[in-house]
């Protein structure tokens, strides 16, 4: 009896090992029993295979034989079995281990296993290898803490609204735009708060078709918290899944305002630059790659005798003389090879173009790159000016000033130009002969030609006014000293070049009069020694005068009275005659 109960509990024990053994070997998870000497009891299938090894190579055998090449890891486990023995209690732990230079992270349960009297006889290990599973974990973090950056830190509107149009989601972004906290928007009717009244019936619309759909897009005005209004472009998706309760329209708006207007400005622009490119003089153009004319304004019958009709699809060639041809390519391939090393030139020349009627006229070119919505390189735009009249008036300029500069360099004045702060910037070549230097010798500040004769003070001080004034000033003679120490007498004549008020030079000219001075001088000398001998003269005159006087005093009283006696006597012998003839 006892024999057969014996074999019973046998095969009962037999069965309950066989289970046992069946569901550990069966198991996903690594499984090991260690004895108090760290000595491998059990090992299952999935335990040898996470080792890479057999079961001989592992039952039977120590801790030390399979960890001993990792230390660390080998004394933390031997401790964690200690540890188990030692309080007879279950422990869980989670690792993160380096094997074979690959991060590894498990979760591990230590169990004891007790005897019949209660004390631990082993240690039972369940191990499981979670390394994908946090791989994915940190995934999913990371693309939650992207997602949940991207939605506090953009600057966008993110919103999630119930179907009851209820805020459920306000990022700072939205709080930046609408003045709102997130705080005092959860749970709040956003039709409520944003919309304008005279749109709400339209958003009505809009709600009803954007809820329950995957994409929606849309524009509409919203009214910030200070009473501003905003217009935002939208773009909606749902989160639909599960209970309808919890559905969301998720929104991402942004702040188009200043592009809307700005494309209002632009709009504004275009208009106002057709019609200025409709009713300007010059002539404005747009050119593709080949020269073919693809857009020209009314402009172009004054310059060229074509209406713009006419115009439209023409080449360079049938109007642009070939040596101006020449240059009008050699200009283009500048502008090509600036524009790929990135830079946006404009180029500046004069061609000779040909009129409909066959006159050749001068042109002015302005070109720069005409680029299209893509940032490509499609063509040449630019304006053309009729220079004709001008280069005829250029040339007439060049033969006034040939002849301007013939008399400037063959004059006996000298000429000169000199900044307000007395810096001599031109000089006729007349320096060299009247002040002994070179024209460059001679560029310094005027006032270092000049002597310390105090005439000079007076002739400074009426520069200083021209320049204060912008006023031109009496003729006046200065002192100045040659490069040879002689000192010359000249007399200036200036006035001031005056730009929006203000002098930005002094021009004038020099005129040696040391001569003429000298001449003076010596007139003057000649004066007063003249009038020295005149005055000794009249006084030698006065002297004889008074002798004369003296004299016809004396001479003329006589001749008076003998005059009177002659006269009497003639008188008596009148008389006497009379009284005969009686």
């Amino acid at each position: 009896m006892n024999d057969k109960k014996s074999n019973q509990l046998k095969d009962k024990l037999w069965e309950s090992d066989a289970r046992f053994k069946a569901a550990f070997e069966s198991a996903k998870d690594c499984i090991l029993i260690w004895d108090k000497d760290y000595n491998y009891l059990y090992a299952n299938r999935a335990a040898i295979d996470h080792v890479g090894t057999t079961p001989d190579k592992v039952i039977g055998k120590n801790i030390r034989d399979g960890l001993g090449h990792i230390p660390d890891f080998m004394h933390l486990w031997m401790g964690r079995i200690d540890q188990v023995f030692e309080t007879a209690k279950v422990l869980e732990f989670q690792d993160k281990t380096t094997m074979q230079e690959s991060l590894l992270y498990s979760e591990s349960i230590l169990t004891p296993i007790f005897k019949s009297d209660g004390s631990v006889s082993a240690v039972c290990v369940v191990y499981r290898d979670i390394t994908e599973r946090k791989q994915d974990e940190d995934i999913l973090k990371r693309q939650r803490d992207f997602s949940e950056s991207i939605i506090n830190t953009s600057n966008a509107i993110i919103v999630g609204l119930d179907k009851n149009h209820k805020i459920q989601l306000f990022n700072e972004g939205a709080e930046k735009i609408t003045g709102y906290q997130k705080t005092e928007m959860i749970d709040k009717d956003w039709f409520h708060m944003f919309f304008p009244s005279d749109i709400a019936d339209e958003m009505i619309g809009v709600w009803d078709e954007a809820w329950g759909v995957n994409y929606h897009t849309y524009e509409n005005p919203i009214l910030t918290k200070n009473g501003d209004q905003r217009i935002i472009s939208w773009q909606s998706t749902g989160m639909y899944e599960g209970d309808e309760e919890n559905h969301l329209l998720i929104s991402i708006g942004e702040d188009i305002t200043e592009s809307k207007q700005a494309e209002e400005k632009l709009k504004e622009s275009e208009e106002r630059y057709r019609l200025m490119a409709t009713n300007t003089l010059d002539t404005i153009w747009t050119n593709d790659l080949e020269f073919n004319v693809i857009f020209i304004n009314d402009a172009v019958f004054n310059l060229l005798g074509y209406t713009s009709d006419e115009f439209i699809g023409l080449n360079a060639d049938v109007f642009t003389t070939s040596e101006s041809m020449k240059v009008v390519r050699n200009e283009a391939e500048k502008i090509c090879v600036e524009f790929k090393e990135g830079n946006n030139i404009r180029s500046r020349f004069e061609i000779q173009q040909i009129r409909k009627d066959g006159a050749i006229i001068d042109v002015e070119i302005r070109v720069n790159p005409y680029i299209d919505e893509e940032g490509k390189f499609v063509g040449y735009q630019g304006s053309s000016v009729d220079i004709t009249d001008r280069k005829r008036a250029e040339e007439k300029l060049r033969e006034s000033d040939a002849q301007l500069r013939n008399i400037f360099e063959n004059s006996t004045s000298l000429y000169y130009a000199h900044t307000p702060d007395h810096k001599l910037r031109y000089l006729s070549p007349q320096v060299k002969e009247m002040l002994g230097y070179t024209v460059a010798e001679a560029k310094v500040k005027w006032t270092e030609l000049a002597t310390e004769n105090p005439m000079n003070a007076s002739g400074f001080q009426h520069t200083v006014r021209a320049i204060e004034t912008c006023r031109r000033q009496p003729p006046y003679e200065l002192e100045l000293v040659r490069k040879d120490g002689r000192k010359i007498n000249v007399e200036v004549r200036e006035f001031p070049l005056v730009e929006n008020g203000k002098t930005t030079a002094i021009v004038g000219s020099l005129m040696d009069i040391t001569a003429r001075k000298a001449a003076e001088a010596e007139i003057l000398k000649l004066k007063d020694g003249l009038e020295k001998e005149v005055g000794e003269k009249t006084i030698e005159l006065k002297e004889k005068i008074g002798h004369l006087e003296r004299f016809y005093n004396a001479t003329i009283d006589r001749e008076l009275r003998m005059k009177e006696l002659y006269d009497e006597n003639e008188k008596l012998k009148k008389e006497l005659k009379k009284k005969n003839e009686r």
